[in-house]
């Protein structure tokens, strides 16, 4: 009995090009070792690479530049120590390396607190990865970095400030000179426009550089409100279907 029904089962498989079993199974996990190949796996984790589509989450292009240039620094900060991060692995993540690391940002990099704490955060949430979903078992020194302080100080300027401001942003103001001789011109016709809107509407800054004529909502002829995404939150609540985003409705004053 036990024969045939091996023989029906090879049967069943060979008429369904295995694809039975391809969709009932999980594919195997590659776990890697090295730390630069966790990295590139968590990298692709973030373009979506292998996620199911259920999973998947919308992350800006900044946001991944962003990371890359965390395991960047983290490596920078091991080969600093004569450490050669190409061949270090996950297992081998300790408190001396986070030490590197930490005196890396301050001294070398001479980061801002706020920057600091973004940077070491990056790295935690990256351990923090390996562990929950690719079941790692390892230890995150990281939990135990202290956040800097990030004392606020909001600048509060005139209107008059603001207006002169303005009429500095000329042509012959815009050429830079770096110290290597080279001359650069940052000059661009917009930026009046781009201050203006960004003190008037209130928006981030992706948000008002994003916007289009057709964001313009207007009755009788009369431009009443400005209509724009809110990325922040649909990203947070990984929100794509149209009907299903939230917006601002900004005034027209």
């Amino acid at each position: 009995e036990a024969i045939k029904e091996k023989i029906l089962f090879e049967d069943e498989l060979e008429e369904n090009q295995y694809q039975k079993m391809s969709i009932m199974s999980d594919d195997v996990e590659v776990k890697p070792t090295l730390l630069i190949e966790c990295m590139a796996i968590h990298i692709g984790y973030l373009n979506n690479e292998g996620v199911e589509l259920y999973k998947q989450k919308e992350r800006s292009k900044d946001h991944i530049e962003d990371v890359e240039r965390v395991f960047r620094y983290f490596c920078e900060s091991l080969k600093q120590n004569q450490l050669d991060h190409t061949i270090i692995d996950i297992y081998s993540i300790n408190d001396k390396m986070v030490g590197m690391y930490h005196d890396y940002l301050l001294n070398t990099k001479g980061l801002a607190n706020a920057t600091y704490n973004k940077y070491i955060g990056a790295i935690r949430q990256f351990i923090d990865w390996l562990i929950d979903k690719r079941d790692y078992t390892i230890k995150n020194p990281f939990k135990e970095v202290t956040r800097r302080a990030q004392p606020t100080n909001n600048e509060i300027i005139e209107e008059d400030e603001f207006e002169k401001l303005l009429e500095v942003i000329k042509p012959e103001n815009g050429i830079k000179e770096f110290p290597s001789g080279d001359r650069k011109n940052m000059y661009r016709d917009w930026v009046r426009y781009a201050f203006k809107i960004a003190l008037e509407t209130g928006l981030r800054r992706e948000e008002f550089m994003t916007l289009k004529f057709s964001n313009i909502i207007e009755n009788n002829g009369t431009p009443k409100f400005v209509r724009v995404e809110n990325f922040k939150v649909n990203r947070a609540k990984d929100i794509k279907e149209e009907k299903s985003k939230q917006y601002k409705l900004i005034p027209v004053t």
